[in-house]
């Protein structure tokens, strides 16, 4: 994202209690998940569309979408309120506040970026990639002039006493599977050693990281500079990380990043190198799930955040589905009923995918009721 970075705070004496991320953007980027007018438009869910619509919805849907995406200044400048990476929500809380105490916080927090974004002269305030989980979801609900879906992020909740008592809640083919896919990455010849981010060199992570977006058609026209400063930024993060790197003699060959923060595992990054990790030897779902899994069972740890992505691949080794939502605000005389319509349709698709998903896999729908 090209744009300026502000910080809003709530203190409480010298202590912050609670902090809103927010970036000023003039124009639409090149990052769909990022950019207001795509995702309110449900560029993100074509995919849905096709697979869940009847035809008379998906004529609707291509309507909507059309007339949204023609938008301009009805839309911008934009005040997003996100994480700058990882698809999260950019407001926090002090971890010690009490139910009364959060609201009181996010209203401030909630009122103060809809005043900078006045004071900015935007169009549109967007607070990204919420999730249902604490009472800023009904304040924001309440008061925006449209929500949706944004995605759906997967935790796996761990109850279990060691790693074979994960193995033994999984079905009996997804056990075997398991086993099977461990097996062939161990007899691969490959190791994986756990590491703090600060031992590792910061260039053969950023290529790894880059072999990723490239596989993903993501943007990658800057090459490797913008991974870098990534994980240079990420090393100077003060919280415990923990990366699992697998190597291949002397070789990192792939490597997950994950945070550890009060009991509970975050995924924040992978990168692999695709032409020294064989297909056939599992190295994503060894590097990435049964290690850190394993390591969970064994050290008391009771929550994985895996986020979004490869929705289904975590589903059916344990995840459950959190929805993440998306409140937009608008701040100019603007007609909003094809945007409450397009909403509506992008919101109910993305409930359809996720009764589908729980359908399928047994798991369950986390947030609040």
């Amino acid at each position: 994202m090209s744009s300026n970075c502000y910080y809003v705070l709530v203190m409480r004496g010298e202590e912050v209690v609670g902090l809103a991320l927010c970036y000023y953007v003039l124009q639409p980027g090149i990052y769909m998940t990022y950019n207001v007018r795509e995702i309110l438009a449900g560029a993100t869910v074509l995919e849905q569309a096709e697979k869940y619509l009847t035809p008379e919805l998906l004529k609707a849907y291509h309507e909507y979408k059309h007339i949204v995406q023609n938008m301009g200044v009805e839309l911008f400048p934009v005040l997003l309120c996100t994480a700058r990476e990882g698809y999260a929500p950019g407001i926090l809380f002090h971890h010690e506040l009490d139910e009364r105490a959060l609201q009181e916080v996010a209203q401030l927090l909630i009122n103060r970026v809809l005043e900078l974004a006045r004071e900015l002269l935007c169009a549109t305030t967007a607070f990204l990639y919420v999730e249902n989980l604490n009472s800023i979801t009904p304040l924001l609900s309440t008061s925006c002039s449209v929500f949706l879906r944004t995605d759906t992020s997967v935790w796996i909740t761990v109850p279990w006493n060691g790693f074979e008592d994960y193995l033994r809640s999984l079905s009996r083919k997804r056990r075997d599977s398991v086993r099977r896919e461990m097996k062939n990455f161990q007899q691969s010849g490959l190791a994986i050693v756990v590491r703090n981010l600060s031992m590792l060199p910061t260039d053969r992570l950023a290529a790894l990281m880059l072999n990723v977006q490239t596989k993903y058609h993501h943007n990658v026209e800057r090459g490797i500079k913008p991974f870098v400063e990534q994980i240079e930024r990420l090393k100077r993060i003060p919280l415990t990380n923990i990366v699992y790197a697998a190597y291949s003699r002397s070789e990192i060959v792939g490597f997950s990043l994950f945070y550890l923060y009060r009991n509970t595992l975050y995924a924040r990054i992978v990168g692999f190198d695709y032409t020294l990790l064989e297909r056939d030897n599992f190295g994503y779902f060894n590097i990435a799930f049964y290690r850190p899994i394993h390591d969970a069972t064994r050290y008391g740890i009771n929550k994985i955040d895996y986020g979004m992505g490869a929705i289904e691949a975590k589903l059916g080794r344990g995840g459950d589905l959190l929805p993440t939502y998306g409140y937009f605000y608008f701040h100019k005389d603007i007609d909003i009923s094809i945007l409450q319509a397009s909403t509506a349709l992008i919101t109910q698709l993305r409930e359809q995918e996720m009764n589908h998903l729980q359908s399928k896999y047994k798991c369950k729908i986390l947030g609040l009721a």
